[in-house]
C-alpha cells in the first residue's frame, strides 16, 4: 500500500494529540496557523512523511510551530516559500529524502537554523535562490548523496561541507558568483562534476583532494577560470567523459591525469573555444608533450666548520626550473649530515618543511627556508663521527617531482675543541670568496642580503 504524502499546511489540525499526522490536506496555500503544529501534535520528533513548506506563510517566516521535530523520512521542499531562515527547524536532524529549496519568495541570504542537520539521504538543490549569500547554517553536514546550486547569482562564500567526503549523486556548481570551491576540502569521491556559468570563478583548488570522479567532468562557461589546478588528484581512468568549453581565460589545462585521459583514449573528450593552448584536444597534447618538472636545490648556505653536537644553523633555496607548476601546500628540505663514506642506511633523515605561498609553486618560483626556523642540534646520532662530513639536501612534495641533490662540504670538530678557540680561516688573498660575519662562504655577492655586512680581502663591506 502506498504511503500517503504529507503536506505540512497551515489549516487547523485534525488529531489533536496524536503523535504524527499521517495524511496531509491537498493544499498549502493561505497558511496562517503553522504555528499550531507543536500543540496539535506535541509528541511528534519523527515525521514519518514529506514535510512541505507553506507557499502563503502570512507573518511565520522561520515556522517556530516546527521545532521539536528530530527526523523526517520524506523529503522537505521549500518551493516557493515564503522564509527568512530555517530556525523552526533548529532540532531537525536528520532526513531520508531530498532537501528542496526552490525559489523562496523573502529574503533567505543564508542557510541558518539547519545547524544539527547531519544527513539528507537524498540531494540538497539549492535553486533560484536569488537573494542566498552564503550557505552558512549548515554546519555539522556529514552525509548527503548529492550537491545542486544552480541559479544562486548573489552566492559568494560556500561553508558547512567540510564533513562530506563522498558525493555519490555528484556536484553541481552552475551561475554563481563564487570566485573559489573552498568548502569542499575534503571531498574525495564524486559521481558527476558539473561547474558551469560562474562568471567569478578563478580557480578550482577547492577541489584538490577529490580521487574518483566516477562519471562525467564539464568545466563549462567559466569566463575567469585560467587553469584547472585543483583536479589534479582525480584518478584518470574512473571519468567517463571530459568537456572543457566556452572558458575565456583556460590556458592550462595539462595536467598529467589529463593527459593521460587523453592519450589513453579512457572516454570521449569536447575541448574548443578555451584560451590558449587549451582551444582543441590537440592543444592540450601538445603541451602534455613538453611537461617537465624540476626543483633544484639552488643555494645552500652553512658554516663550513660546526663544532660536534653544536647547533648548526642552515639556510636554503630551492627553486622550480622546469615549465610547469607543482601544486601543493608546503615544501620539504630532508637533510642529512653524514660522513664522506658513511654508509646511507645509517643516516639520520632531519626535515623542515616551508609553506607555498597560494599553495603553488610555479616555474621559476624560489622558496627560501631561512635558519630552518630553529638550530639543529643532531648530536652524536646526526653526526656520527668528528672529520669531513657532507650535507645531503633534497626536496620532496606530495605529488611526484624530479628533482636534484644538494651536496655540500662540512668540517665537524671533535667534541675535545671548543670552537670558540677557533679562528675563522679566510683566504685573503682572494678575492673571489666572501665570507658574512658568521664565517659562511658564498661564491657570488647576489646571495647577501642588502643591508647585510660581508668581508672580502680581509675587509668588511655592507651591501647596498
Amino acid at each position: 500500500m502506498q504511503k500517503g504524502l504529507l503536506l505540512l499546511l497551515c489549516l487547523p489540525m485534525i488529531g489533536f494529540g496524536q503523535n504524527c499526522p499521517t495524511i496531509g490536506i491537498p493544499s498549502y496555500y493561505n497558511c496562517s496557523d503553522i504555528a499550531q503544529f507543536v500543540i496539535n501534535y506535541p509528541n511528534c520528533t519523527n515525521l514519518p512523511s514529506t514535510l512541505r513548506l507553506p507557499y502563503d506563510g502570512g507573518d511565520l517566516t522561520n515556522y517556530p510551530g516546527l521545532t521539536q521535530l528530530d527526523s523526517i523520512s520524506g523529503n522537505v521542499t521549500c518551493d516557493e516559500c515564503e522564509i527568512t531562515s530555517f530556525a523552526g527547524l533548529s532540532a531537525l536532524k536528520y532526513v531520508g529524502g531530498s532537501v528542496s529549496i526552490d525559489e523562496p519568495h523573502d529574503i533567505l541570504t543564508d542557510l541558518y537554523g539547519l545547524t544539527n542537520l547531519s544527513h539528507i539521504g537524498g540531494s540538497l538543490s539549492l535553486l533560484e535562490c536569488g537573494d542566498l549569500i552564503s550557505t552558512n547554517g549548515i554546519a555539522n553536514l556529514n552525509s548527503v548523496n548529492q550537491v545542486r546550486i544552480v541559479e544562486c547569482d548573489n552566492l559568494v562564500n560556500i561553508v558547512g561541507f567540510d564533513d562530506i567526503d563522498s558525493l555519490i549523486g555528484g556536484l553541481y556548481i552552475e551561475e554563481t558568483s563564487l570566485t573559489n570551491l573552498n568548502g569542499f576540502n575534503n571531498l574525495k569521491f564524486i559521481g558527476n562534476l558539473e561547474i558551469s556559468d560562474n562568471p567569478m570563478l578563478n580557480n578550482l583548488i577547492g577541489l584538490s583532494s577529490v580521487l574518483t570522479v566516477d562519471g562525467y567532468i564539464e568545466i563549462d562557461d567559466n569566463i575567469s577560470l585560467q587553469s584547472l589546478l585543483g583536479l589534479d588528484s582525480i584518478i584518470p581512468n574512473q571519468i567517463s567523459n571530459l568537456i572543457l568549453k566556452d572558458n575565456d581565460s583556460l590556458s592550462y589545462c595539462e595536467l598529467d591525469n589529463i593527459c593521460e585521459y587523453i592519450d589513453q583514449a579512457y572516454g570521449p573528450s569536447t575541448i574548443y573555444a578555451n584560451n590558449t593552448n587549451c582551444n582543441s584536444i590537440l592543444d592540450v597534447q601538445n603541451q602534455c608533450l613538453s611537461l617537465s618538472q624540476v626543483v633544484s636545490v639552488e643555494g645552500v648556505w652553512h658554516a663550513d666548520t660546526v663544532q660536534y653536537a653544536a647547533p648548526f644553523f642552515l639556510e636554503i633555496l630551492f627553486v622550480n626550473t622546469g615549465n610547469t607548476p607543482i601544486v601543493d601546500t608546503a615544501i620539504t628540505a630532508n637533510i642529512v649530515i653524514t660522513p664522506v663514506n658513511g654508509p646511507s642506511q645509517n643516516w639520520q633523515i632531519l626535515t623542515f618543511t616551508q609553506s607555498i605561498p597560494q599553495g603553488v609553486f610555479a616555474p621559476g618560483d624560489s622558496l627560501f627556508i631561512d635558519d630552518l626556523n630553529a638550530p639543529l642540534n643532531g648530536g652524536a646520532q646526526l653526526y656520527q663521527q668528528a672529520g669531513d662530513n657532507l650535507v645531503v639536501i633534497w626536496p620532496s612534495f606530495t605529488v611526484p617531482a624530479t628533482i636534484d641533490t644538494s651536496i655540500t662540504p662540512l668540517y665537524v670538530i671533535p667534541p675535545t675543541t671548543s670552537i670558540n678557540e677557533m679562528t675563522p680561516s679566510i683566504n685573503t688573498a682572494s678575492h673571489f670568496y666572501i665570507y658574512d660575519i658568521l664565517g659562511r662562504k658564498y661564491d657570488n655577492i647576489k646571495y647577501i642580503s642588502m643591508g647585510s655586512m660581508y668581508i672580502r680581502d680581509g675587509k668588511k663591506y655592507i651591501r647596498k
